[in-house]
């Protein structure tokens, strides 16, 4: 097959980190893949055999000249375009290329994948309705994670996929102290971003450290929203808390923890969480989604409210057979159904769905 990819960036956070997995998997798998972002790639790792396209140099002082840019694009492109089979867009920005794509003449486009990486997100109900209406248009949507609303939406749309995100296993490490005293470390990495509630990661370990005060915490990551979260973790006398900034080596930022905590939509960690499971760590999660399905085996126990989930860490940490049944529950299961070769057989089923007979 000849897939193209449509993702703004490849060097932000976890959907582009399974973008650029699945586009490897799929390239090693003998198809035909190019990414196509909204600037070039500068220093990124790049796959000697996918084909890297950019739209332009992104103009960050002209927000709307960006957005036109994106529409024009596939205009101007169309020879382009028709070169492939599917074309499969993320994030806001890339579907909003591929629904410019839909208005092409049917006959003579390839078809049209989109992959909703926001679902039980914090995004904005504009957001929410253009991932909707792609989803109505696109020839194929997948959901990575289910809230009842999108369930609900599934039920009357019948082209909406669920497929969870999917990695490639981190190797675990040796445990690497940052005390002197070997203390029990918990940790997090994420963007600090508003759309990740990241102030919530602050909520919790607050109320950790009023039950056990021995517990120490590492936040990893950077953002806009990390000055703000200094002061809020200074006002909040969270003193044993430490920040890694920017993460770069997963492996050793893992090798630092005992415990890791992550957002879940439902069942569904974010991409981090996934590789905290894979090396090793036993994961807990921050619910931030009331409206989400539930399902009868638990991945990731994980709630909202964070008093009863800081009683449920700290009652682990006393436990360490508890805690070490978790970490081998939780490792079987990523086996099962969480690596990257799970996910690469189900896009490629729904990509060939919808060729049929155009596949060779």
């Amino acid at each position: 097959m000849k897939i193209l990819q449509i993702i703004p960036s490849l060097e932000i956070g976890g959907a582009e980190a399974v973008v650029d997995t699945l586009s490897r998997k799929l390239a090693d798998n003998g198809d035909v893949v190019s990414i196509l972002t909204e600037s070039e790639l500068i220093g990124f790792s790049k796959s000697l055999n996918i084909d890297y396209l950019s739209i332009s140099a992104r103009n960050s002082t002209n927000r709307l000249m960006n957005i036109i840019k994106l529409v024009v694009w596939p205009i101007e492109n169309r020879k382009i375009i028709r070169e492939f089979q599917i074309i499969h867009c993320h994030l806001t920005r890339g579907m909003l290329v591929g629904l410019v794509i839909t208005f092409l003449p049917m006959r003579s486009r390839p078809r049209v994948v989109g992959t909703c990486h926001s679902v039980g997100g914090n995004i904005s109900s504009s957001r929410i309705l253009l991932e909707k209406i792609c989803a109505k248009r696109f020839d194929a949507f997948v959901l990575m994670a289910i809230t009842r609303d999108w369930d609900q939406f599934r039920r009357k749309n019948g082209r909406i996929a669920y497929i969870p995100n999917g990695i490639d296993p981190i190797q675990s490490k040796p445990r690497l102290s940052m005390t002197s005293d070997n203390s029990f470390v918990i940790g997090t990495l994420s963007r600090l971003t508003e759309d990740r509630k990241p102030w919530l990661f602050i909520s919790l370990f607050k109320k950790i450290q009023d039950i056990n005060p021995n517990v120490k915490f590492l936040i990893g990551g950077d953002g806009p929203l990390k000055g703000n979260l200094e002061s809020i973790a200074k006002d909040a006398k969270l003193a044993d808390i430490s920040w890694a900034g920017e993460v770069n080596d997963k492996p050793v930022f893992f090798g630092r923890l005992d415990l890791y905590v992550t957002l879940t939509v439902g069942e569904i960690s974010g991409v981090a969480g996934l590789e905290a499971i894979s090396a090793g760590l036993p994961v807990y999660g921050i619910q931030i989604s009331e409206d989400t399905i539930r399902e009868e085996n638990s991945f990731v126990m994980s709630l909202s409210n964070l008093d009863i989930l800081a009683s449920n860490i700290c009652e682990a940490i006393n436990n360490s057979s508890e805690l070490a049944k978790v970490t081998k529950n939780q490792k079987n299961i990523f086996m099962n159904s969480y690596q990257s070769s799970t996910m690469l057989q189900k896009y490629s089923d729904v990509y060939k769905s919808l060729l049929g007979k155009e596949i060779l």
